[in-house]
């Protein structure tokens, strides 16, 4: 319906302002809407979900969201083919919950299972695809190096720097946050003579890009 469309998008400018507790009530609304037009077990209320329980999840309620996001990837799973898309995402969605939330070696497994899909259906050149398995890359190797598995951590973290300098150039602004995490790596174990070219790097492509326009 247009009101969910509508509804979601004002949720969605309350959380890009981090006004998250203003967006949950009316994803939560959305969601009703979505529940009674499509059931419970459509994938619009899958949709509806994944964003509200991102939603909790800046809020710092990840009891809410834990919930959210689990319902929204059991109802893709049962909906989907297993290796769709939509399914790796929602994994990720999972992933990032449990890193946020401190309880990394639970978040491996999601990340390694969101990166496996991702793989599956990359397509060399494909912008959006690439996006995709470079975020569940990057996902993937903060775990690892918050669990202290610092060489897979920043292999890991390479591989998304690499496949994002591929296919959207050395100069992107989307490199800054995987440059800062190898650099993170890096400086926790004492090597600050690699993270150091990384975090200067970072800096000289913010310093290059272009100056933000407010729509």
């Amino acid at each position: 319906p247009e009101l969910v469309a509508t509804l979601t998008a004002i949720a969605d400018l309350h959380s890009i302002q981090r006004r998250p507790l203003e967006a949950i009530p009316l994803l939560q609304r959305a969601l009703a809407i979505d529940e009674k037009a499509f059931g419970s077990e459509s994938l619009e209320v899958a949709q509806v979900l994944a964003s509200l329980g991102n939603t909790w999840k800046s809020a710092q309620n990840f009891d809410a969201a834990l919930s959210c996001l689990k319902r929204s990837l059991d109802i893709r799973e049962k909906a989907l083919a297993p290796t769709d898309d939509a399914v790796a995402s929602a994994l990720g969605n999972l992933g990032s919950l449990y890193v946020d939330w401190e309880r990394y070696p639970e978040a491996i497994p999601l990340w390694e299972r969101s990166v496996e899909l991702h793989e599956k259906n990359f397509v060399s050149k494909d912008i959006l695809l690439a996006g995709r398995l470079s975020v569940a890359l990057n996902g993937l190797g903060i775990a690892q190096v918050r669990c202290g598995d610092y060489q897979k951590g920043i292999s890991t973290l390479r591989r998304s720097l690499a496949i994002t300098e591929t296919n959207f150039g050395g100069a992107s602004i989307n490199l800054v946050g995987a440059l800062n995490n190898i650099a993170v790596a890096f400086k926790e174990q004492g090597d600050f003579a690699c993270a150091l070219p990384l975090l200067e790097r970072a800096v000289r492509i913010l310093q290059d890009a272009p100056p933000h326009k407010a729509a």
